[in-house]
């Protein structure tokens, strides 16, 4: 088995293996960081590279109508439903809706609590997609293949060495030497940031004004690691890129060292990650999933039959214990517990304290709530209280599986149950096939799937976007290391205009979600002027305050209300200008600007209210919810 020969490429082809090779090297760089720009910038560059890979016109229906239908089953989730259904679908929605829409009952809602939110994330997911696509594809040729995988490379050179270089951010605040994680008010937490720039986690905050109260989101500081905001990322980035790094070595290396001298630098390598991994960032999962990602890499890349044998039932035995550990985790062994002695029943009642088994476990009850469609992607921070009363609210579930089923439900179980048996075939084929320097170099993509399987069972890695940018690439270019049954040349008229329609379909789909996220992030980067002025309003100690105080705050304010009229179903934005409009009409005297602003601070909190079934943070006479 091989990859297919290289007869000369069209430039368009190679112009979008390059573009996805620059992301994979530049994508932990900028998105360790999380800024909204620089995500942007990743989505930039899929598009880019998924718009050239049209250009070349690909002849494999499949590999359009996959995303178009992920994106019509994720579309379901902001569709308005009547009460009567909605209940029967979504429950917990159902309820949220009801409350958000007390002043009219009958008002219909959707299986998202939020849906404007839902549909950008929708969008994010429809362009990774199309990137495994675009990859699946090119990945076919030996000489794409090989930047890919010389892309991977580096990056795992530069995440690991910038690890070795850095380490820790813990004390300093201070991200690669120049980058400050510091907060506005305090060290540890910052209000402004994404939660996906945060450790997973935040502390609510109550503010009084003008006799109204609401809250505030103070989200936690990573610990930054490397180029990464949060060591567990790190970890992730570095399961993704290094067992690819080692099999690019050990067969670029087969013709010019012994095997000894090739083995034990492969080691050295390893080794490094796991130091770096398991004794500088102190990850566990990572530590888990770089062992077990080595464990698949030796049982695929052993010449000898008995020591890939050997090899794989060992990996197979600890995965066994990797599965146990997480039953016990979600809390699927309860019965078992008064059998045990009391010194074990002590430890595992720590383990299921720990606030990545309570993360996960309330995903589990958000999921067996409302099993068939769920609640809206990206609604576990939102609907996070609601399951649980404590002052420490999570954003993720630290378990990417049980959160993609707590906010997809079964509709997100099939999606990913397709890929797992699409997965499973190709690598059964792989295994039966593949022979020589070619089963050695594509033993890494393998390893490194393997290993973030794991890892994300324990951590948040898909909703990271550089990791999860990493791992729809590794994805496809195991996907692709199978040459497909059929040649693209033998297509039936059927089966062309499926590929003609699915092609321009998915053109289309794709603009239109790439018009989506840049309206996101110029709502992102209004949002945070407009935190940053109110900041500035909170730090202000004189009275009167400054002018210039109070005009940065009006300008942010009205910059606002510019961007929330071009995109009017962003709940956070509403609030926050509710916010302002608050602190706004508290620095003024005269009456009648003051009652006015007071006026568009309760109309921006309705409006906020009307768009997010669980909204938080608008300001209430007598307390906020």
């Amino acid at each position: 088995m091989n990859s297919t020969p290289v007869p000369p490429r069209p430039l368009a082809e190679r112009a979008a293996v390059a573009i996805v090779a620059v992301a994979v090297v530049a994508g932990p760089l900028a998105l360790g960081c999380s800024s909204a720009a620089a995500r942007f910038g990743l989505e930039t560059s899929c598009i880019a590279a998924v718009l050239l890979w049209l250009c070349c016109k690909p002849s494999r229906p499949r590999l359009f109508w996959a995303p178009v239908f992920t994106f019509a089953a994720l579309l379901v989730q902001n569709a308005p439903l009547p009460d009567r259904l909605l209940v029967n679908l979504a429950p917990v929605s159902a309820g949220a809706w009801k409350i958000a829409n007390e002043t009219s009952p009958s008002a219909w809602g959707c299986i998202s609590i939020n849906p404007a939110c839902s549909f950008t994330s929708a969008c994010r997911v429809l362009l990774l997609a199309a990137v495994l696509a675009s990859v699946i594809d090119l990945g076919r040729y030996r000489s794409h293949r090989f930047v890919l995988f010389a892309a991977l490379a580096t990056s795992a050179s530069l995440i690991v060495g910038l690890g070795l270089c850095f380490g820790s951010a813990r004390q300093s605040r201070v991200l690669l030497g120049i980058y400050d994680l510091s907060g506005p008010l305090t060290k540890t937490e910052n209000p402004l940031l994404l939660t996906e720039q945060t450790n997973g986690l935040g502390w609510p905050e109550e503010q009084t004004v003008e006799n109204r109260r609401f809250v505030v989101e103070n989200r936690g500081i990573g610990d930054g690691f490397g180029c990464y905001r949060y060591s567990n990322h790190f970890a992730g980035g570095t399961v993704l890129t290094l067992p690819i790094a080692v099999a690019l070595w050990l067969w670029a290396s087969q013709k010019h060292l012994s095997l000894t001298r090739r083995s034990a630098m492969a080691g050295v390598m390893l080794g490094i990650g796991l130091f770096v991994v398991g004794g500088m960032a102190q990850s566990r999962a990572g530590t888990a999933a770089l062992v077990f990602s080595a464990m698949i890499f030796l049982s695929i890349a052993f010449t000898a039959p008995w020591a890939r044998l050997a090899m794989g039932w060992v990996a197979a035995v600890y995965a066994g214990v990797i599965v146990a550990g997480l039953a016990v985790m979600l809390g699927a062994w309860h019965w078992l517990l008064p059998m045990l002695t009391a010194d074990w029943q002590k430890r595992i009642d720590f383990l299921l304290s720990d606030g990545r088994a309570l993360a996960a476990q309330i995903a589990v009850r958000m999921f067996r709530a409302s099993p068939w469609l769920g609640t809206g992607l990206t609604s576990f921070e939102q609907i996070f209280p609601r399951f649980h009363s404590g002052h420490t609210r999570l954003y993720f579930a630290h378990n990417d599986y049980a959160q993609i089923l707590a906010e997809t439900g079964l509709v997100g179980a099939l999606i990913l149950g397709v890929v797992v048996i699409v997965v499973g075939m190709r690598f059964r084929r792989f295994l039966a096939g593949a022979t020589g320097g070619y089963r050695l170099l594509n033993a890494g993509p393998w390893a490194a799937l393997a290993g973030i399987v794991v890892h994300s069972a324990f951590d948040w890695n898909m909703y990271l976007p550089a990791n999860a940018f990493l791992c729809a690439v590794v994805l496809a270019l195991c996907i692709s290391s199978v040459p497909s049954a059929s040649p693209p040349g033998s297509l039936s008229p059927y089966r062309r205009w499926m590929a003609v329609t699915g092609r321009w379909l998915l053109l289309a789909i794709v603009v239109g979600a790439y018009a989506v996220v840049s309206r996101d992030l110029v709502s992102e980067i209004s949002r945070k002027n407009l935190g940053e002025a109110m900041i500035a309003d909170r730090l202000e100690t004189r009275s009167p305050p400054r002018p210039e105080v109070v005009e940065r705050l009006a300008d942010a304010i009205a910059a606002a209300e510019s961007v929330a009229a071009v995109d009017p179903r962003n709940a956070s934005l509403a609030v926050a200008l509710s916010q302002a409009h608050l602190r706004l009409a508290a620095r003024q005297t005269d009456p009648e600007p003051k009652q006015r602003s007071l006026r568009e601070s309760v109309a921006w909190g309705a409006r906020a209210r009307s768009l997010n079934a669980t909204c938080r943070g608008i300001p209430e006479e007598g307390g906020n919810r």
